[in-house]
């Protein structure tokens, strides 16, 4: 029997993201949490937790954000879990055109 609860729609202009409340990077199950940012401890418009396998995303920022936002944090995840050493200037570079790639080819 599948217990698994299906993944959140968000939906703002027609444009339709999944955001799962789980997902697996590199083999570790990581919990995505949509709140408010008081409820990540900060106002950070996202956080990644590497030691909690826990990614928050701050839910008062508008659908492109949130879906840019999971990105960035994903990205975040990989730099940590291969010790790739990225900077925060590269990651958000690397937001910036995954998301443009992903959105433009209808891939997100």
């Amino acid at each position: 029997m599948n217990d698994r609860k299906p993944p959140k729609i968000i939906s703002q202009g027609g444009i339709k993201m999944k955001i799962p409340q789980k997902i697996n990077i590199l083999g570790r199950i990581y919990t995505i949490i949509c709140c408010d940012p008081d409820d990540q401890g900060n106002d950070n418009l996202g956080t990644h937790w590497l030691r909690y396998t826990k990614i928050y995303i701050n839910n008062q920022q508008d659908q492109q954000a949130k879906e840019s936002c999971l990105i960035h944090e994903i990205i975040h995840a990989i730099n940590g879990l291969l010790d790739i050493g990225l900077k925060e200037p590269q990651t958000r570079r690397l937001e910036a055109g995954l998301y443009q790639v992903l959105t433009e080819n209808k891939l997100f």
